[in-house]
């Protein structure tokens, strides 16, 4: 067994909601449907895809449209301005021919209630990047196009901030070479518990860029995959966790009762004149800093490696169920934590050290792409918790190159 007591609490846990279940197989078919109205009035040029892939188009004049799509599930989205977003998930034995779908118009946005005032906008701002695009030198290549369609809201009492997009955020990505159109249905952040949870479904098109900006956006592109929450899935599913870099153990989290006792001791032997603690019960100054740096919370890996199939169970050629009880730590060894991680926590492991939990304590289905649905119910921490961001989102659809 190995105890850590390393300051945890700092790093963000998030539950990345990324609306994004799609199967990539082979094989391919072809949807046709019709977007309308509540009145069956056709909705022109809206966009219609499959979530979280660069596989988009757009209606034509009379609302319909053809798309292509891998076998299996997937999620099929549509939006335009002055509508709801619309998503379906469509099944292997679902029929595909003519869909029709209709959209509601949008709701009141309530500005009354989303409301910030507009001369701390650049603070606003730049929290809500902080939150959806991360803290690494990808988000800081990132510029959102629209931010005037964000509003905010603090929800009194509750220690809770949400925001809303009005319209589809557009997000270029100049270190991935991305354009992303990303309908942002809301993120939560909670100041308590320090776990931020966004949804939304994201588009994906190529930059346009010379030989030579293609070829450094593959490189970063590959950079980011590597050692990523997508490169994990994807290994799990496909049985290769040790061969790619992974190493998986059981996490058991436990109250820091050392620090708990000292926290207390300091309360009682706290000297007024002075302002600062005396040495009580035993505690002296060293022990103090030593103590009130760690976290909380201590962790305690196993030394026992899991495989990956004592967690994941294949259920069909196409889908496999990811189950475990507690906490698992995930370890990726062929990397460290990126500099800027470094940079802004000097006091963790160079180790990129992630951690995962089954928020509702049930499966999740796993896809070969690394999608997994329903995506609310996993919840990352640790490197991830850093790392998972819009601005290193990949596409379901991403192929690395061939080594």
């Amino acid at each position: 067994m190995r105890t850590c007591g390393l300051p945890y609490k700092k790093l963000l846990l998030t539950i990345f909601i990324l609306i994004n279940f799609s199967v990539t197989v082979t094989a391919q078919r072809i949807a046709t449907g019709k977007v309308l109205t509540e009145e069956n009035n056709p909705v022109a040029g809206a966009t219609v895809f499959i979530s979280n892939t660069s596989n988009g188009t757009e209606t034509s004049s009379d609302g319909s449209f053809k798309i292509k799509l891998p076998t299996d599930r997937h999620q099929l989205v549509v939006f335009s301005p002055g509508f709801s977003p619309q998503s379906t998930i469509i099944n292997s034995d679902q029929a595909i021919d003519n869909l029709l779908i209709t959209l509601q118009p949008t709701a009141d946005p309530a500005d009354a209630v989303y409301q910030i005032d507009r001369s701390h906008w650049r603070k606003h701002e730049q929290w809500f990047r902080d939150q959806l695009l991360g803290t690494s030198d990808y988000a800081s290549s990132c510029v959102i196009q629209n931010p005037e369609v964000l509003r905010f809201l603090d929800l009194s009492g509750q220690n809770i901030r949400k925001v809303i997009a009005l319209a589809p955020l557009i997000i270029d990505n100049k270190k991935l070479g991305y354009r992303l159109t990303y309908q942002l249905e809301e993120l939560r952040y909670d100041y308590v518990k320090n776990q931020c949870q966004f949804s939304g479904f994201a588009l994906f098109k190529d930059l346009e860029g010379s030989d030579k900006e293609k070829k450094r956006w593959e490189e970063a592109r590959y950079a980011v995959y590597k050692g990523s929450l997508m490169h994990f899935m994807r290994s799990l599913y496909a049985q290769r966790l040790p061969e790619n870099g992974f190493e998986v153990r059981r996490l058991e989290k436990r109250v820091n009762e050392e620090k708990k006792k000292l926290a207390e001791s300091m309360y009682r032997g706290f000297n007024v004149k002075t302002s600062a603690p005396s040495a009580v019960d035993g505690y002296t100054a060293e022990n103090h800093r030593r103590l009130l740096e760690q976290d909380d919370t201590l962790r305690i890996f196993s030394n026992h490696l899991l495989s990956g199939d004592s967690i994941a169970k294949r259920i069909d050629s196409a889908t496999t169920l990811l189950e475990f009880n507690g906490y698992l730590a995930v370890s990726y060894f062929k990397a460290e934590t990126a500099d800027e991680f470094q940079r802004q926590f000097p006091f963790e492991d160079t180790k990129q050290q992630s951690e995962m939990l089954l928020w509702h304590r049930r499966p999740v289905m796993l896809a070969s792409s690394g999608a997994y649905y329903p995506p609310a119910d996993l919840l990352i921490g640790g490197y991830w918790g850093w790392r998972e961001k819009l601005a290193t989102l990949l596409p379901n659809d991403y192929q690395p190159p061939r080594n």
